[in-house]
């Protein structure tokens, strides 16, 4: 058991080495292992995107396009590019009201992200309303936190 365990620890360092060999020469970090949180926070029972959002709008669709047009050997193909935005609220108001407030923030980041040149297709949206909180605090809690559309992507 033991060597098993050991064989497979090699494997996973083997592989984790060989994934990115193309980076261990150059101490250039790897586009791929790199993670980043693109969380954009809207103001109580509105969909539109303030100035902080815009931001964050931007930056993605930055960080998108530079991976669309990278020519890094470690990038997957964007052709499996996708992007997943899920609408959020918090506890005020009536919960199929939040729900529907909460697909109306991941469309209009979609809308957003599509005016910025990512593709239509590559996007999927939907509502998580007030269920999923960041910060539980009881029903008709206006915690700012809540209120936001995250963004899942594999690209």
């Amino acid at each position: 058991m033991k060597n098993r365990a050991l064989l497979w620890l090699s494997l996973v360092v083997i592989w984790a080495a060989s994934a990115c060999a193309c980076h261990a020469q150059t101490n250039k970090p790897c586009p791929i292992y790199e993670t980043r949180d693109f969380t954009i926070y809207f103001p109580p029972a509105s969909a539109k995107i303030d100035a902080d959002g815009k931001a964050v709008v931007a930056a993605f669709a930055d960080y998108y396009k530079a991976a669309a047009t990278s020519t890094d050997p470690c990038w997957p193909a964007m052709k499996m590019a996708r992007v997943s935005l899920k609408g959020h609220t918090d506890t005020v108001g009536a919960p199929d009201d939040n729900e529907r407030l909460a697909l109306r923030r991941a469309e209009t980041v979609a809308d957003a992200f599509v005016n910025l040149g990512i593709p239509k297709d590559i996007i999927t949206v939907e509502s998580a309303g007030e269920d999923d909180l960041a910060v539980s605090g009881g029903d008709e809690f206006p915690e700012p936190l809540n209120r936001r559309v995250t963004i899942d992507y594999n690209f």
